[in-house]
């Protein structure tokens, strides 16, 4: 909703939070900083289904931050890669048209 503080404010929220260290998790580290991308990838461990969500929330990141050109490289990936069975599949393929 373009509520950038507000969103920040829910991750930081959601991980000071003891839970398990499923991948959904990891997805929210990412996503509030305290994994980088290359430590996503890595436990993204060649699955396919966890590639997907990896290039696809790293696509979104960099098109919130403001890095379409990078955004682009990881939607492309889930475009010609992906897999069609994950909804973060739909969601990289809804923002890379909208770019």
């Amino acid at each position: 909703s373009g509520k950038r503080g507000g969103a920040k404010e829910f991750l930081n929220c959601v991980l000071k939070k003891p839970g398990p260290s499923d991948w959904g998790t990891q997805v929210v580290r990412y996503l509030g900083g305290q994994l980088t991308e290359k430590q996503l990838f890595e436990l993204a461990a060649k699955e396919e289904g966890k590639l997907t969500d990896a290039h696809a929330f790293v696509g979104v990141k960099y098109l919130l931050d403001g890095d379409q050109k990078s955004a682009a490289i990881h939607f492309q990936w889930d475009r010609e890669h992906g897999s069609h069975r994950s909804i973060s599949h739909q969601l990289a393929r809804t923002e890379y048209a909208r770019m």
